[in-house]
């Protein structure tokens, strides 16, 4: 680093080194970005494999109001393709590496004229403070020229504090030393001398106030957020994301552009194509506009406050989660102007007291006697979850005082053999026969039963031939008008279409529904029905007609 400085002729004050860069495409992206706060003059690469810093990038400035516009410095900044580069001042690194070597090697000289001398470490590191203090004397300045600075929060140089330690010959010595050469003392060393305006600017400047300001740079990092839909469970949802952002909008102590810069960093693709467009100098709020334009709720407040009307506690809900339920949905209709900020109190109570179904807890709380002057938020969550907390141990009490425990589940369990005799299996061979001897007599039965009505309907058929020659007309027609209307009717179903049973009908059924026997009494009646329409032809045509 030392010899890139004094080849390159680099001024320092106006240049910045960039960190973990390793090819010519990162140097491109770090530039893009370091030219949205100046002119750059040139840019160099650290070239030195045992240097600390390799691989490394100087950035050198026109001018050194880029690097003031950067601060706070260090400062990380991750780019589109991900990368992570570190960001510092070329000042302090250069005067941390060059000046701890400076220091340790000047006091090792000294330690070793120190020996080879025989005199304490302690008499000659004074010898050279008086040296340097007598180096440093100028005449002094006038009052206009002096710069107000504001008080050191270091403590006043005094050679005493920073003499070290000696051991008890070195002391002997010494005094002995002093003895025989009063006259050679050292001399007093003004304080202004050793602790000048000008380096005690430099240290506030430079490490009291970078210190707060990267402590309060660390505290202040927003949340990553990336609008992705479904939201990652490690990533928060734009609401708390943007309450977040106008905390660090609200802080004074950052300028604008610092807002933008941390808003730009938590932004992760596609919310950060978004925002892509914007100008590097677009405020923190044109950022928020197009993100709300983009992730914002697009209901208005009148549709958001029937939405918290409709909202009420769920199975197996908590009344404090159902709370917290009611206050996150009434944020949103307050900010979208469905509700006045000034009744939030009490909407929340209303509509709690509307939807919560536990009449013993709004009883016990009092809740309804205090919509008039009803509590805060803070108040009410914490008189819920106090009044929870109490019903849970006193239940718990219970169970432990009745020794109240869960009945365990009983089975029955029945076997059965798996294999039968050969005497068992002889007999059940011929029960089999017999039972399909009687199906099939039950058959021939149900044939001769359903053949008889066609021998039966014929004679009464040649029984009114032969009355009708005999008896008058008039006579003759009853039995005939009888005959037709006992032929003409169809036959009817006479079931329920659901569960299948006879005497009522599908309206009036409170039976389970029943597919099988449905199916099977609807074959049954396809099958009286077809023969109906057999034995009856003229009728079945009329029927169809």
């Amino acid at each position: 680093m030392e010899r890139l400085v004094e080849r390159e002729s680099v001024i320092v004050p106006n240049s910045v080194i960039v960190s973990e860069i390793a090819g010519d495409e990162q140097i491109d992206e770090v530039t893009e970005f370091l030219k949205q706060y100046g002119s750059i003059s040139r840019v160099l690469k650290v070239d030195d494999s045992k240097s600390e810093f390799f691989p490394s990038v100087v950035v050198e400035y026109n001018s050194g109001t880029a690097v003031d516009a950067l601060e706070p410095l260090p400062y990380n900044h991750i780019s589109d393709s991900g990368v992570n580069y570190r960001i510092q001042s070329l000042a302090s690194v250069y005067t941390r590496c060059v000046g701890n070597d400076t220091t340790k090697s000047y006091l090792t000289e000294l330690k070793n004229l120190a020996k080879m001398s025989g005199r304490g470490f302690a008499d000659v590191l004074k010898d050279m403070m008086s040296q340097i203090a007598e180096s440093i004397k100028e005449p002094e300045r006038d009052q206009s020229e002096q710069i107000d600075l504001p008080e050191s929060p270091l403590a006043e140089f005094q050679p005493s504090a920073v003499e070290p330690s000696v051991d008890g010959a070195q002391q002997s010595n010494h005094s002995n030393h002093t003895a025989r050469n009063p006259a050679h003392s050292a001399p007093t060393i003004p304080a202004p001398d050793l602790n000048p305006p000008e380096v005690r600017r430099v240290v506030v400047e430079h490490i009291v106030r970078r210190d707060d300001h990267s402590v309060q740079h660390f505290s202040q990092k927003l949340r990553a957020f990336s609008g992705k839909d479904p939201r990652p469970t490690y990533e928060p949802d734009y609401d708390t994301w943007r309450s977040s952002a106008e905390l660090i909008m609200s802080d004074t102590s950052l300028s604008h552009l610092q807002q933008s810069r941390k808003i730009l960093e938590s932004l992760l693709p596609p919310a950060a194509d978004v925002v892509k467009h914007l100008n590097p100098d677009s405020s923190p709020a044109d950022y928020l506009q197009m993100l709300d334009s983009a992730y914002g709720t697009v209901q208005d407040g009148g549709e958001l406050y029937a939405k918290f009307l409709d909202t009420f506690q769920n199975p197996g809900e908590k009344p404090s989660a159902y709370l917290q339920r009611l206050q996150v949905a009434l944020t949103h209709t307050v900010k979208r102007g469905g509700a006045l900020s000034n009744d939030v109190d009490r909407l929340l109570v209303t509509q709690f007291c509307r939807g919560c179904w536990d009449d013993s807890l709004l009883n016990a709380l009092q809740l309804k006697q205090k919509r008039t002057n009803p509590p805060s938020f803070p108040e009410l969550l914490l008189l819920l979850r106090t009044e929870e907390d109490q019903n849970a141990t006193k239940n718990m009490r219970m169970k432990q005082h009745l020794n109240i425990t869960k009945q365990k589940a009983t089975y029955h369990l029945q076997t059965v053999k798996g294999c039968l005799d050969e005497n068992e299996d002889t007999t059940t061979l011929s029960s089999i026969k017999e039972l399909s001897k009687k199906v099939a007599e039950l058959q021939a039965q149900l044939v001769w039963l359903t053949a008889k009505p066609k021998t039966q309907n014929s004679r009464c058929a040649l029984h009114t031939k032969s009355k009708e020659n005999r008896k008058p007309d008039r006579v003759s027609k009853e039995p005939t008008e009888r005959t037709v209307k006992t032929q003409s009717t169809p036959p009817k179903p006479w079931y329920c279409f659901q569960c299948g049973e006879d005497g009522h009908i599908k309206p009036n059924c409170e039976n389970e529904p029943n597919p099988a026997l449905v199916a099977e009494k609807r074959k049954l009646f396809k099958e009286k029905q077809r023969k109906w329409e057999v034995e009856n032809p003229p009728a079945a045509k009329e029927q169809l007609n």
